[in-house]
């Protein structure tokens, strides 16, 4: 459902409820349609923070939570994050064993979850 159309829905609603203000099935119908709304709204958030920092939130909470892979001149290895900087050219993190700095838009290329995400790109 796109969010233009949300809006309709809850309007519709809200007019069925001016006219008969005690019925409890639309109010409950738009008070989920409200949290809907609300639900979206906190997406888009969620897509413009994303956006911001050059990877989805999910793949950066694996990443501190199971560790990652780092590619450095063919050689890959596994390391964890140990801090999440900005810098001048993107939102990045330092990893713990060598503090190499490793921009998140470079996932697949000098960073992953796995070490068979880089054979996939090399293919």
């Amino acid at each position: 459902m796109s969010k233009e159309s949300l809006k309709l829905a809850i309007l519709e609603y809200e007019k069925d409820l001016e006219t008969d203000k005690n019925n409890q099935w639309v109010k409950n119908v738009l008070k989920g349609l409200k949290k809907c709304e609300q639900d979206l709204d906190k997406l888009d958030q969620y897509k413009q923070l994303e956006k911001e920092i050059g990877i989805d939130l999910i793949t950066l909470f694996k990443a501190l939570r199971d560790g990652i892979f780092i590619n450095e001149d063919g050689s890959v290895y596994k390391d964890c994050i140990k801090s999440i900087e900005h810098w001048s050219d993107g939102w990045g993190f330092i990893s713990n064993d060598d503090y190499i700095e490793v921009l998140f838009k470079d996932y697949g290329i000098s960073w992953a979850l796995t070490e068979e995400e880089f054979y996939k790109n090399i293919k």
